[in-house]
């Protein structure tokens, strides 16, 4: 749905919502068949010409979820969500290469330098690459959703180069994490994030090699156990992926892989993780970690797992929420007390855990805790005066000018939780931002 002149801009938020169900699909069902909806919002509506959908996707997706998303193109933005998106491709996220370590640095794109040997500040070595796994999934997403071909072709640079170059025909990253000492090594948590981009590129461009690599990547992985990784055991963060990557393929052995990394996570670590007291752990580590059951059963139909996930999550509803709720997180899980806060990772990470909660459970509860935390946490504290650049003297009379702007993350929280989908039922869950919000 693209924008119609003046409609377009005088769209608000109910408008958006109001006509985006007219866009749902239901699960189980073929594209042609999400016309079926509801015929006459659909009425209402702009046509949409449904995306192909990418290999096994319409059957093997979440079959056990209430809702699910829909493979990224099927809803396309339009007034001021399509606005907001826009500025984000034409401010930091889309000139982010042009001024700013490590996205100026080629990193997924032949660049072997650690961010101890290209900053000037040092540093962990492995940073880049997580960082610019971030930056690639929110640019890709954006760019894709707007039909934005400069962003789409800066943000498929790193992700071509690495389908392209997998090192001893399988691994997908640089040599420098591949031939690494275990005193160093972050372990397979870059790709955990990294491989969301390639994700949304499989699907955006409707691309059988990036699913390929992917698939192949976790099959041939034998170097780790998928129990390691920074601040806490991220390394399991990639059954994300490796559901994903079955999903798309019907391969079993990577539904069966995901399934083998988690029955090996000792009982302890989840006495710990759903303990009734409050956590000190990694905020991030805390609410990826936290998800993978919930995902697991969504996808084995496995009510334990879910328990799992629930009880995790209530116990940071219960000790950890500020009231722009998300929990307080700087770095580890913190108090409520007004000197506590959290970092704009957190708001990012806790909304696509409790995005997955929603999915499997259909709970209306995890839809409002989503909205309130995005609007509040994420784009309340995004003002359209909070960056300043300074003219330069060259230019003549120096004056500070605002400089809007949405982080990168946020925008591929937007997006991956922009449509969740439930069989037999018309009801879309629109999770927009803008940054004049607050």
């Amino acid at each position: 749905m693209k924008p119609k002149d003046s409609q377009a801009e005088s769209m608000d938020r109910r408008d958006f919502v109001r006509r985006s169900l007219a866009t749902a699909t239901f699960a189980g069902f073929s594209a042609a068949a999400s016309k079926l909806v509801n015929p006459a919002a659909t009425a209402a509506a702009h046509e949409v010409t449904p995306p192909q959908l990418l290999g096994q996707r319409d059957k093997l997706l979440m079959p056990h979820a209430v809702f699910r998303e829909l493979q990224l193109g099927s809803v396309l933005p339009e007034g001021w969500l399509h606005q907001e998106l826009n500025k984000q491709a034409n401010g930091i996220t889309g000139h982010q290469p042009d001024f700013c370590f490590p996205f100026d640095r080629h990193y997924w794109d032949s660049n072997e330098r650690g961010q101890d040997q290209e900053s000037r500040n040092g540093g962990i070595f492995w940073y880049p690459w997580e960082q610019m796994g971030y930056w690639t999934d929110g640019a890709y997403r954006c760019a894709k959703l707007i039909d934005d071909r400069r962003l789409r072709l800066l943000s498929m640079e790193p992700i071509r180069y690495t389908v392209d170059h997998p090192v001893d025909g399988w691994f997908l990253g640089p040599r420098k994490l591949f031939d690494i000492s275990a005193a160093d090594d972050p372990g397979r948590w870059p790709q955990a994030v990294f491989f969301r981009a390639l994700a949304a590129a499989a699907e955006g461009e409707n691309a059988p090699d990036i699913l390929n690599a992917m698939c192949r990547h976790y099959l041939r992985d034998t170097k780790s156990d998928y129990q390691h990784g920074p601040y806490g055991p991220r390394d399991r963060v990639n059954i994300e992926s490796m559901l994903w990557c079955y999903a798309h393929s019907g391969e079993q052995r990577l539904l069966d892989k995901a399934q083998d990394v988690w029955s090996r996570v000792p009982p302890a670590d989840l006495a710990q993780m759903i303990e009734d007291k409050p956590s000190r752990k990694h905020g991030v580590t805390f609410a990826e970690v936290s998800k993978l059951a919930a995902l697991l059963y969504m996808y084995t139909g496995d009510a334990r797992q879910l328990e799992i996930s629930e009880a995790a999550t209530r116990r940071v509803f219960k000790y950890h929420m500020l009231v722009d709720g998300t929990p307080s997180t700087t770095e580890g899980l913190r108090g409520t007390g007004q000197l506590d806060g959290h970092e704009t990772c957190d708001v990012v990470e806790f909304n696509l855990t409790w995005g997955y909660l929603a999915m499997a459970t259909g709970a209306g509860e995890y839809a409002d805790r989503i909205e309130r935390a995005l609007f509040n946490a994420g784009m309340g504290s995004v003002r359209i005066r909070s960056i300043l650049r300074e003219t330069p003297a060259s230019q003549g009379t120096k004056e500070l000018r605002p400089r809007s702007t949405v982080p990168t993350a946020i925008t591929a929280l937007n997006i991956h939780l922009s449509l969740l989908v439930a069989p037999g039922i018309s009801l879309v869950c629109c999770l927009p931002m803008s940054s004049a919000c607050g």
